[in-house]
């Protein structure tokens, strides 16, 4: 018999466990997962879609957004708590 409805998780779940873990609030994975800390020394480049975008971090335009020059991970996440509205997606580190 196949996977069922229940034995994935849905895109909502997986969103919200991705934000828990980026912002250090996961307390429960599943244990074969284990649990990784956020690298706070982390640096990469980045697609960003926002009104209030950097200028300075813009390496190419990239569909309706930007790719970024390398930029700390942290650097990128206080600019997501600054506009609610804005998208970030680590390409490469």
């Amino acid at each position: 018999m196949g996977q069922g409805a229940g034995s994935r998780p849905t895109g909502h779940a997986l969103f919200t466990d991705l934000m828990d873990a980026i912002g250090d609030t996961v307390t429960d994975l599943a244990p074969r997962l284990g649990r990784a800390p956020v690298m706070a020394e982390t640096v990469a480049r980045f697609y960003l879609r926002g009104v209030n975008t950097p200028d300075s971090w813009a390496e190419e335009p990239l569909g309706e957004g930007i790719k970024t020059h390398p930029l700390g991970l942290q650097e990128v996440l206080a600019w997501l708590d600054d506009d609610q509205d804005a998208c970030a997606v680590m390409l490469e580190t």
